[in-house]
């Protein structure tokens, strides 16, 4: 949905609230592949 909200922006003029909420959702889909592409596991404990 992100790269269609993306694809969107350049195919008419989009409306200023359309563009202000369009960069939120594609910022916010940004740091969660971010994140998850980061995450660590933590080490198992020794039992």
């Amino acid at each position: 949905m992100t790269i269609v909200q993306a694809i969107t922006l350049f195919v008419t003029p989009p409306a200023m609230y359309y563009v202000f909420y369009s960069v939120i959702e594609i910022a916010s889909t940004l740091v969660i592949v971010w994140l998850a592409w980061n995450w660590r596991n933590p080490a198992p404990d020794k039992a």
